[in-house]
């Protein structure tokens, strides 16, 4: 172990200091993080670094952090789909390797975003002392299939999962139909009894990042 080489993350978007933003207006955290398309782990790190910064001593976080690896077939864009990004198996495990030794909140699962929406409808397990199941979230970060029908698939299962307070954090979104996002979250989801937390509404708009919340802020 003392031969494993730990290197720094390299994060591969912008605006990475949108999640200590979000995080500063919470007044009710709960202590339950996501992010879906992990790469080497940048992400997740900033996140939970912005965690510690806010919430210094309560709530503890949960951290999962949701990618298949393996070099698979990927949507990069609407207009850019199938193709492959070197997301290989060697990340993975220089990603958990890094993690494992400077963010235990970080809880990895290995599956793409549908396997994991269809094997966790009810939760994801963490066990430490007794099982809990994590099944709403305070803030989700979506860096996977950066196409449209994937990402509203993606928001479609995070907001039913929303704490009353929560931000859904979209990667890329110039890649993607964002308006179409944008207004479908805005929407009572088919089949789920109505709830103010699945409302969600465009926040921000920058230049890579984009932000939905389900509670009131200013804008500015």
């Amino acid at each position: 172990m003392e031969n494993i080489q730990i290197k720094p993350r390299k994060g591969d978007s912008l605006e990475y200091g949108i999640f200590e933003e979000c995080f500063k207006l919470l007044q009710k955290p709960i202590g339950a993080t996501m992010e879906i398309g992990v790469r080497d782990g940048f992400g997740s790190t900033v996140i939970i670094d912005a965690w510690r910064t806010c919430f210094p001593n309560n709530p503890p976080l949960v951290h999962i952090g949701v990618d298949p690896f393996g070099n698979i077939e990927y949507n990069g864009a609407d207009n850019l789909k199938g193709v492959r990004y070197d997301y290989t198996n060697e990340m993975k495990q220089d990603m958990l390797v890094y993690m494992s030794k400077f963010y235990p909140e970080f809880n990895f699962v290995c599956l793409d975003d549908k396997e994991f929406f269809q094997k966790f409808p009810n939760g994801y397990p963490i066990y430490k002392e007794q099982k809990t199941l994590i099944n709403q979230y305070d803030l989700v970060h979506l860096d996977g299939p950066h196409d449209t029908e994937s990402v509203i698939q993606e928001v479609d299962y995070v907001r039913v999962r929303a704490a009353d307070q929560c931000f859904i954090v979209l990667d890329d979104c110039q890649t993607y139909d964002l308006k179409k996002v944008s207004e479908l979250a805005g929407q009572t989801t088919p089949g789920v009894i109505p709830n103010k937390s699945h409302i969600f509404n465009l926040v921000y708009e920058g230049e890579r990042k984009a932000v939905l919340s389900n509670f009131h802020i200013d804008k500015n």
